[in-house]
């Protein structure tokens, strides 16, 4: 008898433990993650990341690639308790990141992206103390 995970609760935590395996799968998804955000494609063609083995035809394809990996990453830190955003360089995906293990620790916070990607973190102590 298998036993359902429900990936979409949140684990609280005290801490995410670091591990150089841990560090070594991330950069390693992260460069998976800049690979296809980084690739120009402009009109439907066959594209092929060959470090990787991604292969996508449609713009909207690389899309979803790209925050599958984020889904994915979240899940990653959610499920192991894995501390990944001092290894991500990526801005954008390192916002998301971050935001994932607030929510595993605990910390209360509202996030704003910009058109830029950049992530900005309020935290309820900040808005409680004005």
């Amino acid at each position: 008898m298998s036993i359902q995970k429900e990936f979409n609760k949140i684990i609280d935590r005290k801490e995410l433990t670091l591990s150089q395996n841990s560090d070594n799968f991330i950069k390693h998804i992260e460069k998976i993650y800049e690979d296809l955000v980084s690739t120009p494609h402009f009109n439907d063609e066959d594209v092929v990341l060959e470090d990787s083995g991604v292969f996508f035809f449609h713009k909207e394809t690389k899309e979803q690639l790209s925050w599958l990996i984020v889904v994915m990453l979240k899940i990653y830190i959610n499920q192991l308790g894995h501390k990944a955003s001092h290894v991500i360089e990526n801005k954008t995906l390192l916002g998301h990141i971050q935001a994932q293990e607030y929510s595993c620790l605990g910390v209360q916070y509202h996030m704003l992206i910009n058109e830029y990607g950049d992530h900005k973190f309020i935290f309820e102590e900040d808005v409680s103390s004005e």
